[in-house]
């Protein structure tokens, strides 16, 4: 398995634990949040991974409800539109259990493309994914996950 589709089963295993996230799964999530986009937007993956002992994945994908329930420190933020600073930008509402849906839903569809569709094109199709959308939703959910560390001091 590529180093990116080890990531998506990460990423999808994490969020599909259970019981309400601790600050140091917070700070677990943030770094899962960017590991899969850095390898997601980087030209191609080089490390195969084997999964040996791979947590399984959940029989039934998780919903918002779930996700806000496992992390209901997350929520509503204020989020800078367009992040260029110049007089276009104007300041909206970001949704950060939206955010890891999101990414969530995408690292889900991929693991399922391998079986359908074979890893090569789930890559693609992921990739593609994160630089018209998911890529959005990973950024702010990392930046946002920072201002808590910050603030809260974790």
């Amino acid at each position: 398995m590529s180093e990116l589709l080890h990531l998506c089963r990460q990423f999808a295993t994490f969020v599909e634990r259970e019981g309400v996230a601790s600050d140091e799964e917070l700070v677990e999530l943030q770094l899962l949040t960017l590991r899969l986009a850095a390898c997601a937007l980087a030209p191609n993956s080089a490390k195969e991974w084997e999964l040996t002992s791979a947590p399984a994945l959940r029989d039934e994908r998780c919903d918002r409800r779930w996700i806000s329930a496992r992390f209901p420190q997350l929520g509503m933020y204020w989020d800078l539109l367009g992040r260029d600073l110049r007089e276009a930008s104007r300041v909206g509402v970001g949704d950060a259990i939206d955010d890891v849906e999101s990414v969530y839903d995408d690292a889900r569809n991929a693991l399922d493309e391998v079986e359908s569709y074979g890893a090569a094109e789930a890559e693609e199709n992921l990739r593609l994914q994160f630089r018209i959308h998911t890529g959005k939703h990973a950024t702010a959910l990392v930046d946002l996950l920072q201002e808590l560390r910050t603030n809260a001091g974790f």
